[in-house]
């Protein structure tokens, strides 16, 4: 037997696929119990969505890989079935319901991994009353200066995390002065709740060669602008939480937090929005309530929170370019097996007659 063969029966073996998904099965049990510590978002993120799991040995700086993780199960899992399905099935009529389960499952660890690599979620928090046309990822901040000259707009100018934790000097043709980044860190470790924002602060100045503005601190949950001016023109920096912009916008119209009569005990969330996109001519009022969210424009709109005032409603925005494969894969799976057992019932009631 040559080494491709043997290659292609390793791949295809019935052993892999049972190797896989026990420890696929010890990873899920692992990385639930781990949510406790971690929270949801940093389980994911360690266990599910990396290709090896390390661990920090206490009192030293360095890591070691320890177990595999979802990403390399998942590969190895998907490779599994696309070998079994072109070398192990018959392509026959006979056998054409495996062939449509399997092929099945793997798009469904496709659609896994097109969310892992492609999806982003974000928060939009809403007043009764406002509107805006962005979100905000409590994830990630960012530093802005926005040069508020022009009374018709603002121009900003942003930079991002990852340049602000290299630290040491920005310099941006677009920027009226120079970046000195003198300290950036988290003022608190990650947080565990998927709502609730991590915490960073760094301290910095803004500098030309003629002045120096600042040094200032800032916090990202403050969002404490500072002011100045230069060559004539007004200025406004802050570090804040990441936007994502829209070309459209919606406006809370009402929130309703509903509850059981006599009790605390939550009945319905639901926002009314208006929605209004003036290069789409959309302008009209959507209810948004518990798993009845608004898509629109390859976002998702669910309803996420509220304030403690019921004034609050905040929407978790999705954007996940393979939200349909789960579906059809699980669609497939569904026509598959009773494609399958359909013809074996068939052949059943044959041999009865």
């Amino acid at each position: 037997m040559n080494v491709k063969s043997s290659v292609i029966r390793a791949f295809s073996s019935l052993e892999l696929t049972l190797s896989c998904l026990s420890l696929l099965m010890v990873l899920i049990f692992v990385g639930t119990i781990q949510q406790v510590h971690l929270g949801t978002y940093e389980a994911v993120q360690q266990y599910f969505r990396t290709f090896l799991i390390w661990w920090n040995p206490p009192g030293v700086s360095w890591k070691m890989p320890i177990f595999p993780g979802g990403g390399l199960l998942g590969l190895v899992l998907l490779v599994n079935l696309i070998f079994s399905h072109i070398t192990r099935l018959a392509w026959t009529v006979k056998k054409a319901g495996i062939m449509l389960i399997h092929a099945g499952l793997i798009f469904l660890i496709l659609g896994e991994f097109i969310t892992g690599l492609f999806s982003n979620e974000t928060l939009m928090a809403l007043e009764v009353g406002s509107g805006a046309s962005y979100s905000e990822d409590n994830r990630s901040v960012e530093f802005v200066v926005i040069d508020r000259s022009n009374p018709k707009f603002d121009q900003v100018i942003s930079i991002p995390q990852r340049l602000l934790s290299r630290g040491g000097t920005i310099n941006d043709p677009k920027l009226p002065a120079q970046i000195i980044i003198h300290q950036y860190r988290e003022e608190v470790p990650p947080v565990r709740a998927n709502d609730e924002p991590d915490q960073i602060v760094t301290h910095l100045e803004l500098k030309t060669p003629a002045k120096s503005y600042g040094p200032w601190l800032f916090a990202s949950g403050l969002e404490t602008p500072q002011s100045f001016s230069s060559e004539g023109r007004d200025y406004t920096a802050l570090l804040r939480y990441r936007r994502h912009y829209y070309p459209f916008s919606l406006f809370l119209k009402e929130f309703r937090h509903d509850r059981y009569p006599g009790t605390q005990i939550p009945r319905n969330f639901s926002s009314l929005v208006h929605l209004k996109d003036p290069q789409k001519n959309e302008d009209r009022d959507v209810l948004i309530y518990m798993n009845h969210p608004l898509r629109y424009r390859g976002l998702t709109f669910f309803q996420s929170g509220f304030g403690k005032d019921d004034t609050l409603s905040v929407f978790q925005v999705v954007r996940n370019p393979g939200w349909w494969v789960p579906y059809g894969a699980c669609t497939m799976v569904g026509l598959g097996l009773i494609l399958q057992f359909g013809m074996h019932f068939a052949g059943f009631i044959r041999k009865r007659s």
